[in-house]
């Protein structure tokens, strides 16, 4: 997903550039201003590749903080085994060493 967002957002800036649009995060512009400018200046068939385009980096943005999210509780998930492991070998080492001090 990593690489169709890339991909994607190479699209969405060659349409930008290529017919002078402003980008979506140009902040001299409204989001009016923006689909005003969008509506003279593309052909249906452009307005339509820009959508799709659009509608793609969005939907691959969302996939990989999706999987972002997922994969942090196996991390932790992970950890908390480790950790009990570790607590449960030197309680077992605390109880050999009492053993050892009382013979």
């Amino acid at each position: 997903s990593f690489g169709m967002l890339i991909l994607n957002f190479g699209v969405l800036q060659s349409i930008e550039s290529l017919t002078g649009i402003p980008k979506e995060s140009d902040s001299r512009f409204t989001t009016a201003q923006r689909n005003k400018k969008i509506s003279m200046k593309l052909s249906p068939s452009m307005r339509s590749r820009l959508f799709t385009s659009e509608l793609l980096v969005m939907l691959f943005e969302n996939l990989l903080f999706s999987s972002f999210v997922q994969g942090i509780p196996a991390g932790v998930e992970e950890e908390v085994i480790e950790r009990r492991q570790e607590r449960a070998s030197k309680e077992k080492r605390g109880i050999a060493l009492d053993k050892m001090e009382t013979t």
